[in-house]
């Protein structure tokens, strides 16, 4: 039985380059590598090695608002693949949200720019 567990910023600027890090629990020797995933968004963000039980690097969370992360590890002949639960980081920065709105049969779309922080 494996299990994974992650370490990631709880607050990132959006856009920022960040350290990431996942540590796999097995009794035998792990092989392959972790992927990082953005469950909010179903992005992809990074895969990297596995070095003894551990594998870190560097990912970025393009846009701004809360975001889900999760570590997969692959997994190898002797160890079963493994999810991370998810863990929050907030990514910092500008954004623009559009509101819509109808009133006597004409559609409004307005525009906010909203600061995440």
């Amino acid at each position: 039985t494996t299990s994974i567990a992650i370490t990631v910023p709880a607050k990132v600027a959006a856009g920022a380059v960040v350290q990431v890090s996942a540590t796999i629990t097995s009794p035998n020797t792990l092989s392959g590598s972790v992927t990082f995933n953005d469950v909010t968004t179903g992005g992809q963000l990074a895969a990297f090695p596995i070095s003894g039980k551990m594998s870190q690097g560097e990912i970025t969370i393009p846009t701004p608002g809360l975001h889900q992360i999760v570590a997969n590890y692959s997994g190898d002949i002797m160890n079963q693949p493994s999810q991370s639960s998810a863990t929050a980081t907030t990514a910092t920065g500008q954004g623009a949200v559009l509101l819509n709105g109808s009133s006597d049969g004409l559609i409004n779309t307005v525009q906010l720019t909203v600061n995440m922080q």
